[in-house]
């Protein structure tokens, strides 16, 4: 499961609040180079402990510890699925090149260091061990 960390605007006055038609929550926005990000995760659907999906029909989440305060202060917790519909009307999760582009923009000591990292797999045979930024064989040697 995945927090939301922005998601990138269609079209809207960036800058002017997000009002969410569908629960009435209210998020910032904001301008970074040419585009429009919201400026916290979002929190929207129904709570599900443990992330396990209940209502196929409806947008689920989770709150990080199973506590729904969490939600409200960090945002929701989704997985792709719920992720992709958990979007108000006019916003989807940023594509990769959206990412880069806003990597781009503020420069790489600037970016946020996940965005930044590496993923734990390289495709090549190594991959990173959790927790730390050693690098290890995935073959025998």
């Amino acid at each position: 499961m995945t927090g939301l960390a922005i998601l990138a605007l269609a079209a809207l006055s960036c800058g002017e609040p997000l009002v969410d038609a569908r629960d009435g929550r209210r998020y910032s926005t904001v301008r970074i180079g040419d585009q429009c990000w919201m400026a916290r995760n979002l929190d929207h659907g129904t709570v599900v402990p443990d992330g396990i999906p209940a209502d196929p029909s409806g947008v689920e989440k989770s709150c990080y510890g199973n506590d729904p305060e969490s939600c409200r202060v960090y945002g929701g917790l989704y997985n792709w699925d719920e992720a992709r519909a958990s979007c108000p009307a006019g916003w989807h999760l940023p594509t990769r090149g959206e990412w880069e582009t806003l990597a781009a923009h503020l420069g790489t000591a600037r970016a946020a260091p996940s965005a930044r990292r590496r993923p734990p797999w390289t495709g090549s045979g190594t991959r990173r061990r959790r927790g730390t930024g050693a690098w290890s064989s995935t073959t025998s040697t």
